[in-house]
């Protein structure tokens, strides 16, 4: 006997058998886009930020300036690009002072 015979003599019922594609139809889609589609939430933008910051930090501390202009210009992309989404997620963050400080760190700091 073969496959095809006994998948003929499951009875699956029609709602069963809905429920079942529907719930493993979301199920993929979750799991492909959480695994090859990241898109940015303002809560990860602001994480983003974060990061850049302390990456700003271990290199002035490591005297690797020209990776803190890198940073800095990085995070001034990152502001203005979105800067309601940010101010949203973190209300409390004074993000136009932070842009005006991160925009200055090139001029004094890195060798173009």
């Amino acid at each position: 006997m073969d496959l095809k015979y006994h998948l003929s003599k499951i009875s699956i019922p029609k709602g069963l058998a809905l429920i079942f594609y529907i719930s493993l139809s979301l199920i993929l889609t979750k799991a492909l886009h959480t695994r090859f589609i990241s898109i940015p939430t303002p809560k990860n933008k602001v994480i983003i930020f974060n990061n850049l910051m302390n990456s700003i930090e271990t290199n002035i501390y490591n005297d690797d300036f020209q990776k803190v202009c890198v940073d800095s210009e990085k995070i001034v992309v990152l502001i203005e690009n979105d800067i309601n989404s940010l101010k949203d997620s973190e209300p409390n963050y004074a993000w136009n002072e932070i842009n005006e400080l991160m925009k200055a760190i090139p001029t004094q700091l890195c060798k173009s």
